[in-house]
């Protein structure tokens, strides 16, 4: 009788429930999976955040740079040419697009249009589109900005064609 209920006791155990290794152990692996499913979350969370404020800057630079530039499609006349700025005569005001390195902004004519920028040139092209650095006989510049926006590098370059400019000899 004792060997019978030695048998009925262990098999009552061991339908009874789980051991606190057991438990233990699936603690343990429901812990394991937890974190990793929220570390997931922070790590989308993140990058999201910071491609939203890389595209909140890239915007508004590419914004004010394509605004000054279709302003500057209707310039009359360059009065200076340089690779970190540009003065020109646009509805008969002069208008100065300049790169300030120390401060590492872009400004139109004083006003700052573009921060965090690491570089900044512009390029001068003559009518039949050979490099030039005279400033009557620009017809076309390109732009070349390049900034940081959280530890992300961006680039942004555009090319104007100056409509209006009037021929100077």
């Amino acid at each position: 009788m004792k060997a019978a209920m030695r048998t009925y006791t262990n098999r009552a155990m061991r339908a009874g429930g789980f051991t606190l290794v057991e438990m233990a152990i699936v603690m343990l692996i429901v812990g394991i999976i937890s974190y990793v499913i929220a570390a997931g979350f922070l790590m989308s969370s993140r990058t999201m955040k910071t491609m939203e404020r890389r595209s909140d800057v890239s915007a508004f630079l590419q914004e004010a740079v394509e605004r000054t530039v279709d302003t500057l499609r209707s310039a009359s006349s360059i009065v200076a040419a340089s690779p970190s700025s540009i003065t020109a005569v646009v509805n008969g005001s002069q208008m100065t697009i300049a790169y300030d390195s120390t401060a590492k902004t872009i400004t139109r004519n004083g006003a700052v249009i573009g921060a965090n920028i690491s570089a900044f040139a512009i390029s001068y092209f003559d009518a039949i589109g050979n490099p030039t650095t005279i400033p009557g006989a620009v017809r076309s510049a390109t732009f070349v900005i390049n900034g940081i926006s959280g530890n992300e590098p961006w680039r942004l370059e555009t090319t104007v064609s100056f409509r209006k400019l009037r021929l100077q000899v």
